[in-house]
């Protein structure tokens, strides 16, 4: 509606300066009889002509200042207006932002609980992993697409510092899984092969993925009254199983920094 709203408001504004300008010359010339009697009335000891053009001068005077205010009203009508609809397209450009941005996060937080369920099973030793091979477990965590499209509108989220949080926290992780298989890339096949990925190293990224999940939460609860009643449900799951990977996260890694506050 409010976009209807926005594409009526330069016709209705150009309708009103046409009526009241109309309006204003309108009167002026109706009107015009009676100041024309009024200065031959008052004018009986002087010169007619003298008069009649005093008064012309008068009445044109007079319908100059009525179209100017009628043209100062119109045109601060005009500024109000479109004031009122660059205000209207400032909200709407935020929320789309905040709408995008928590889809994107949403949509990754599934895959940032997938690595730390693999960073889990390292610690417990139900997967080996090589540390040649230690990307495997970011693998899913992909560039993201929103995020650097909206980068220089992140003033407009209600979590800007959240938000970069966030990103910088799965750049950590994948910096620190491509730095472990580069500390074994002098080695031989054989070597690194035979080097796995201890509870130690999973436990650096699993504190990564565990705090940027921590994040996860004020960011897409943040509903700007665009969500669906299927978009509410999937947040509810997302959720949920954000908070069971970081209960189970915990029990594995108790010391991890990300748990410590």
């Amino acid at each position: 509606m409010c976009g209807n709203l926005r594409g009526m408001g330069p016709r209705i504004n150009i309708v009103a300066i046409a009526v009241a300008f109309t309006a204003g010359v309108s009167i002026s010339f109706f009107t015009l009889p009676l100041w024309v009697t009024v200065a031959i009335n008052v004018a009986k000891e002087g010169s007619r002509t003298d008069w009649l053009g005093f008064a012309g001068s008068v009445i044109g005077a007079v319908v100059a200042l009525v179209a100017a205010v009628v043209a100062w009203f119109a045109v601060r009508q005009q500024i109000t207006a479109q004031r009122f609809a660059a205000e209207e397209a400032r909200i709407e450009e935020i929320k789309n932002v905040r709408a995008a941005l928590r889809t994107e996060i949403a949509t990754y937080a599934k895959y940032v609980i997938d690595a730390l369920k693999i960073c889990q099973e390292i610690a417990t030793k139900d997967q080996i992993i090589p540390v040649a091979r230690a990307s495997y477990i970011t693998k899913n965590l992909v560039s993201p697409v929103v995020y650097p499209a909206i980068a220089d509108r992140i003033a407009l989220l209600k979590h800007p510092q959240a938000t970069i949080e966030f990103y910088m926290r799965i750049q950590e992780a994948r910096a620190i899984t491509q730095a472990m298989e580069a500390s074994v890339a002098g080695l031989t096949l054989a070597q690194s092969a035979a080097t796995n990925l201890q509870r130690s190293n999973a436990l650096s990224v699993a504190d990564s993925l565990a705090t940027a999940l921590l994040l996860v939460r004020p960011i897409i609860t943040d509903d700007d009254g665009l969500s669906s009643e299927l978009d509410v449900r999937v947040l509810d799951v997302t959720l949920r199983d954000i908070d069971n990977a970081l209960q189970t996260a915990q029990q594995i890694f108790p010391n991890a920094t990300s748990f410590l506050f």
